[in-house]
């Protein structure tokens, strides 16, 4: 937990301009077996603020935010095909490779033409969503107040005992400055 305290000036539109900052990271695991054809792992790390332990008159509302999010997933069919996962007919006469319908893939062999079996394949999706450091605006009245950042774990998933996820936040900073809100025409607008 990143806290701390901050007294504001009385008077209307007092905001704060508060910025948790913090080294975070994230660790995904997923294994195939024979009889293990598709993993997934998914982990994230979640920050939420409050002010005097509430979040009234937070941005975002509700106060939280995903620093982190690592959704993985592998899958094949290799184990499965494995006597098949040869090269099969494509069909054509051929001299060289150049002669077959994919001559980057395709081999010629024999004076046919052979490429990758289609059914033989393995397949990685990862997707990362990364913010180290993110505004939260918070409307407060006058007087004291006490600025915590908190971190939990988010979306934490494995399908199988083949996957496994951790997490860790390192260092951090939170950084809070006292903005002024004026009504300009019609527009907010904020000062530091």
């Amino acid at each position: 937990m990143l806290q701390t305290p901050i007294k504001t000036s009385n008077g209307s539109g007092v905001t704060l301009l508060v910025t948790p900052s913090m080294v975070t990271g994230l660790f995904t695991n997923t294994k195939l077996s024979t009889t293990v054809t598709t993993a997934t792992a998914d982990i994230g790390i979640q920050v939420c603020l409050t002010v005097d332990g509430g979040t009234t008159g937070i941005l975002p509302a509700g106060g939280c935010v995903v620093y982190d999010q690592r959704f993985q997933q592998v899958s094949n069919s290799l184990f499965a095909n494995l006597a098949t996962c040869t090269n099969v007919l494509v069909g054509g006469v051929c001299t060289t490779a150049a002669d077959c319908p994919d001559p980057n893939n395709d081999i010629c062999s024999g004076g046919t033409c052979y490429g990758p079996n289609p059914n033989c394949n393995f397949a990685l999706t990862l997707s990362t969503l990364s913010a180290h450091a993110f505004n939260f605006i918070v409307n407060v009245p006058g007087g004291p107040h006490t600025i915590a950042a908190t971190w939990s774990l988010t979306g934490v998933n494995q399908t199988s005992g083949q996957s496994s996820v951790a997490a860790c936040v390192g260092p951090g900073t939170v950084t809070v400055t006292q903005t002024k809100l004026f009504n300009n025409s019609g527009s907010n607008t904020t000062i530091p």
